[in-house]
């Protein structure tokens, strides 16, 4: 059984990033660039071969990467759902994945609405591409950048670093902590507020019509209060090693999500902080790869 499950997770991850190939190459990319950003696109890595990350102006590009980096952080279970057995319907069917797609909605009408107000735009069609592009990059912790992101208006550059710590979908290529631990310590919030308000009332809690065990909802939170508790020391650690509170916060989001860029120091890269600031957030981004209690556990 798993061995079969981890067979067809594969194929869907290698068909997913050949069809990304085929596109980036149809749209204008020489096959070894179709190559690398297929790889980095898929797996959100946003690793790119250029410094200026992905350099390509076209807006076509923009969205297939746009498309690709959406299905990269959307739960490959469902992937293999839709083109394997047919059950196109399972994403509009997930709660989950409503939530993805409501939470990529509100950012992106906050930095489209905010940034038009701010300043004269030459081309609406181009801008919006490349709003949409970063948005995205962003909150699905590919990392990939198109514009100075950390130049955007108000508190826009913070509002897509807050996204990133959610990141993708459960069975994605994404970090972050998951739309679905999100999804339940919200539901579990309103139900606690019904409880206040009828004491006496029984109320389950659900995802996807299914009711979810007090073992899974106890999880949640033990993951989000650990999640919470080692970003708050690993960013005083960063602290310590000389780096401002921006700096340090966001280049923590960046290494812990996976993300990459981030903000004042690290806008551009990493090269210019301490090695103590280095060696602690590569730590950070082991944590954030390969799950925050399998590390943990194996230092217990």
């Amino acid at each position: 059984q798993v061995t079969q499950t981890a067979k067809a997770l594969w194929l869907v991850y290698i068909g997913l990033n050949l069809a990304c190939i085929i596109a980036y190459w149809i749209g204008g990319m020489s096959l070894f660039d179709a190559v690398c950003f297929a790889f980095a696109t898929i797996s959100t890595g946003g690793f790119a071969p250029y410094d200026d990350s992905f350099i390509f102006p076209q807006a076509s590009l923009h969205l297939i990467a746009v498309f690709f980096m959406i299905l990269g952080a959307l739960n490959f279970s469902l992937h293999f759902l839709a083109f394997r057995q047919g059950k196109f319907l399972s994403y509009f069917k997930d709660a989950e994945v409503k939530m993805f797609f409501f939470i990529q909605l509100i950012v992106f009408l906050f930095c489209m609405i905010i940034i038009f107000h701010h300043s004269t735009v030459l081309d609406p069609v181009y801008s919006l591409v490349e709003i949409l592009f970063q948005v995205i990059s962003i909150t699905t912790t590919t990392g990939f950048t198109v514009t100075t992101f950390h130049l955007w208006p108000t508190f826009l550059p913070f509002l897509l670093l807050f996204a990133a710590l959610i990141g993708g979908c459960s069975g994605s290529t994404s970090g972050g902590i998951r739309v679905v631990r999100m999804l339940l310590i919200l539901k579990q919030g309103w139900r606690e507020m019904n409880r206040l308000v009828h004491p006496k009332g029984y109320f389950l809690l659900k995802l996807n019509q299914k009711v979810v065990s007090s073992r899974v909802s106890d999880a949640v939170w033990g993951f989000v209060g650990i999640y919470s508790s080692v970003f708050l020391i690993l960013m005083f650690l960063l602290m310590a090693f000389d780096l401002d509170f921006i700096s340090a916060f966001s280049g923590l989001v960046g290494a812990i999500t996976t993300l990459g860029p981030g903000l004042g120091k690290v806008a551009f890269n990493y090269a210019d902080i301490s090695e103590g600031a280095k060696v602690t957030l590569t730590f950070a981004m082991l944590l954030g790869r390969l799950e925050l209690f399998s590390i943990l556990i194996l230092l217990t």
